[in-house]
Order: structure tokens, then sequence, then C-alpha cells
């Protein structure tokens, strides 16, 4: 291979050529050629114009040479550039702050025990939800590096979270609550890397709030500058491990947001979700940037627990939560330590249920009226038989000699619907204590 440019080597094979055309070879030390070096040097290269093309074209060759033995300037590798910080990736923690961005009572909510103290001049007001709620962005410089807690198993979302932005700047969601100024709520702890890679997601159940689930949800997106457009995907299936009486929608729902000030936020009147939703990036040319999360998880149905065929009175009670239905206690008898359980077949899917108990009491004795709190929940559909424990035995206390008698009524209708009015019991049973 020639170490040579090929334009180049060819014009030093015509300089060449010229010169055996012209003059026929000599050997100089046959005939004793003693003449100078210049003669020979002139009698070698001819005239004074190929001469000067010889020298032109070792010259560059030259300079060819030097060229190709150079070494190329190395670019570096993604893991030699320094990491970007909130302030590259996110535009609004660049624009000045204004009074606006300091109007958040920053003393009204807690810093995590991995983050620094609040970077007060990254404090932005990004937007108002369209629910019209106040958003900031709150920075914390880079915390402490601590031991992961043990109760966090190694390969636990929580642990991986924290080793990801323990000694690292990260951001916060900062909203005020309704019961004013001195209130607000925030989630966040995602430093950098996590909002450039999958954004930092905030989700706040909306409409109608019941045991277990509620009617709407709240999104809100931080990303990163590049995107302009996000594309919420909600599941067909919003709720399996906590809620698996819950709906299943006959298709997933794609709702596009636009983003602002690097926030995209909406409010869907569907429920959702057990996890994260996917979500994709769109940049302002209209293409997409990324996909986060499962799309063909969205679009699935896991089996789960199903409410059993609709009856006769499982259809009255929800006309009528009073209809009458059997309730019971076991053990029927039992001592003052005994643990009793009240059960009884359910009607309706995802109900709350108050619960009335009366009998004999004492200074030392298991405080039966406290009982009346909620119970049920979204995981009890119709059907299954409830139970709920009656447990005289906690705290150091017993059952009282004598017999109780406990009234069950249905306080919340659940997904259904709040009820106007509180309804009579629909069922009660006795239970007796021995000594």
């Amino acid at each position: 291979m020639t170490l040579l440019m090929p334009g180049f080597e060819q014009q030093l094979r015509e300089v060449v050529r010229k010169h055996q055309a012209a003059h026929a070879p000599v050997d100089s030390r046959a005939n004793g050629d003693h003449r100078p070096v210049r003669r020979r040097f002139h009698r070698l290269v001819g005239s004074p114009a190929v001469a000067v093309s010889f020298l032109v074209v070792i010259a560059v060759a030259a300079v060819f040479l030097m060229e190709g033995h150079r070494q190329p300037t190395p670019v570096p590798s993604s893991a030699d550039r320094p990491a970007r910080g909130l302030v590259d990736i996110l535009g609004v923690l660049r624009r000045p702050q204004t009074p606006a961005d300091r109007s958040l009572p920053l003393q009204s909510f807690l810093r995590s025990p991995w983050s620094g103290p609040v970077d007060r001049p990254l404090v932005r007001l990004a937007t108002v939800t369209p629910w019209g709620r106040k958003l900031y962005l709150v920075a914390f410089k880079p915390g402490p590096i601590r031991p992961i807690p043990r109760t966090l198993k190694p390969n636990d979302p929580a642990a991986i979270a924290l080793r990801a932005q323990m000694g690292k700047e990260t951001l916060a969601v900062v909203t005020p609550w309704s019961c004013g100024s001195g209130c607000a709520a925030s989630v966040g702890g995602a430093a950098a890397a996590e909002i450039e890679s999958q954004g930092l997601l905030w989700m706040q159940p909306a409409g109608r709030n019941f045991a277990g689930g509620s009617t709407a949800v709240r999104l809100v997106a931080v990303v990163p500058d590049e995107v302009a457009k996000v594309v919420f995907v909600l599941p067909r299936q919003p709720s399996i491990s906590s809620n698996p009486g819950g709906p299943i929608y006959r298709h997933a729902l794609r709702v596009p947001v636009a983003v602002q000030h690097n926030v995209a936020a909406i409010q869907i009147n569907r429920e959702c979700c057990d996890s994260r939703p996917p979500m994709i990036w769109y940049a302002a040319n209209g293409h997409a940037i990324r996909t986060i999360g499962n799309l063909a998880g969205a679009g699935q149905v896991i089996p789960t627990i199903q409410p059993a065929p609709e009856t006769p009175l499982s259809r009255a009670a929800e006309r009528n939560p009073a209809i009458a239905n059997r309730v019971w206690v076991t053990p029927r008898t039992g001592t003052v330590h005994t643990n009793f359980q009240v059960r009884w077949r359910l009607l309706l899917t995802d109900a709350d249920y108050d619960f009335t108990i009366s009998g004999p009491s004492g200074p030392r004795c298991y405080n039966a009226s406290a009982l009346g709190g909620i119970g049920g929940g979204a995981n009890d559909v119709r059907g299954q038989i409830y139970g709920e424990s009656l447990n005289g035995a906690s705290g150091g206390e017993a059952w009282c000699p004598g017999t109780y008698r406990i009234s069950v009524a249905v306080g919340d209708l659940g997904r259904a619907g709040s009820l106007r009015h509180r309804p009579a019991p629909f069922g009660t049973a006795t239970f007796t204590v021995r000594r």
C-alpha cells in the first residue's frame, strides 16, 4: 500500500518518465563520471521546470504523511461527559425568580432525611393546574449519603429510588392544600437523571373519593425541555391489587396534554391507577421522543375477584341499602378475652359500613361503643362473606360478662355514590360473654 495520495504518486511517476525519455540512462560509476554533484542532479531531473515540479510533489507528499500520522482529537464518551443538573434540563429553573415564586411557605412541608435543604433560588411557581391549584417546583440541594433502611430490600423500588437520589440535587412538586397558605403537599425526590429519562410523575385522587379508590385522577408530569407534549395512557384495568372489584374499561385511554414550563397537568374523570401509567413524549415537531412504561400492558386485563351475579335481593339493596340482610357473630358465646367476628353476605360491591354496639360496660371493660367506625372497602364484592373483628382483648382490656347487641348499616355506596341520609341498619346480631 502506498503512503502517498493517489494523485501525487501519479505526478511523481510522470516526472520520472519524462526524465527517462530525454536522457539515456548512465551508470556514472562505470564510465568514471566524477563530475560535481550539482551536474549529476541536473542530469537526473532534467530541466529546471521538471525539477520544481519534482520538489513540489515531494513537499506535498511529506505534508500528507505528517497529517496521516497525526492523532485524531478524541471524542468524549457519554460516561466522560459531566452529568446534567436540574437547571440544565428544566428551562423553568433558568428564568429569573419572581415574587410569585417566593410566595410558597417553605416551612409548611418537611424534607426527606436523604435530601439537603431547599435551594431557595430554585423555587418556581410553574403553573396553575386545571383544577385551580398553584403548582410549585422546589429544588433541594444534595443531601447526605445514608444507609438504606433495613426494612427495604435492595431490589425494592423505594430502595432503588433512594440510591438514585442520595448525594444529588432533587426536585419536588409542591401544591398548597385547601386548608390555606400554611399547608402544602409535596411529592418528589427525583434527581435530574431520573427526570430526564422518565419524568417526575405525581398522581392524586379526585372527583368523589371512597374507600379504596376515587372516580377521577389528577396527573402532573415534570419533563425535560425537549418535550412539548405528553400523552398519558390510562389502562383498561385501573386497579388490580388494591381494588380487585374495580371497573374494567373497554379500551386504554390516551390523553394528550401540552407542556408549559416543563409541566403537563390534567384531571381525568376515570379511575386510575395501581402504579404510574405509561407516557409518550413528543417533541415540538410532532416526533415521538420516548415511551415510558408498558403500553401493551395498559391494554391487558388480569383476572381478579369479580362480583357474584346479581340477585333480586342485591338489586333491592341497591335501591334501598336498609333492605334486610342476615348478620351473625361467631362464636355466639365466648369469654372475656374472645375475639368475636361479625359477618354477613355482601349484597353490594365496594360499600362501607357503620357498626353500632351496645352491652355491659365497666371501668376495666372494653369500650364496645367506640367500635362504631367504618368497615368494608373496595376489596369487598357482592357475594362474598364479610368479616369484621370485634377484639375485646386489645389494649389490656376485656369484655364485660353479659350479652352484646351489634347493628350494621350501610355508610357509603363506594364507587356507586354517597348517601344523602344514613339508612337504618339492615341487620343485627347478639353474642354472649361468660366469665
